[in-house]
């Protein structure tokens, strides 16, 4: 055995298992691309909208609130700035390393545990949610984090 597929965690794959779920070991093969293949667009979809996120929102809206300010307004302390450019770049932080952690399970040749799928398309769902509420239009960051839950799921089955 050479590590990648075992059996003694849950929610992982063994050859046999899907071999024998999905009509032999050629089914087992296309099982396992289909799989691999939802979860690298979840990955994509995560960290291509954490890169826009941070980058726009850095260039279009934290530099030009920052440069507009008062010298008298609540900007002014420059720890409110750093507390508010943090808070900005959070979702982003988490969108990006559920991603890479999704890409790690791909890289081994296992399927996420069900407690990570719970996890990333809550992360991903929630926002995608709020993002709409917030707009109250369909936007590219809702878009990419609802594929990106619904492909993490998808890649987990």
């Amino acid at each position: 055995m050479n590590g990648v597929w075992n059996n003694h965690r849950r929610g992982v794959i063994t050859k046999a298992a899907a071999a024998k779920r999905h009509g032999g070991a050629a089914g087992k093969d296309r099982y396992v691309a289909t799989m691999n293949l939802a979860l690298l667009f979840s990955t994509l979809a995560a960290v291509a909208t954490a890169v826009g996120h941070s980058w726009l929102g850095e260039t279009k809206i934290l530099r030009p609130l920052y440069a507009e300010r008062s010298d008298d307004g609540v900007l002014k302390p420059i720890a409110t700035r750093r507390v508010l450019r943090a808070v900005f770049h959070m979702p982003s932080m988490m969108w990006a390393s559920t991603g890479i952690l999704t890409f790690g399970f791909v890289w081994h040749g296992t399927t996420p545990p069900v407690w990570f799928v719970i996890y990333g398309a809550a992360v991903y769902g929630i926002s995608a949610v709020g993002n709409f509420w917030g707009l109250r239009r369909p936007h590219i960051g809702n878009i990419l984090l609802t594929v990106a839950a619904a492909t993490l799921v998808i890649g987990s089955l």
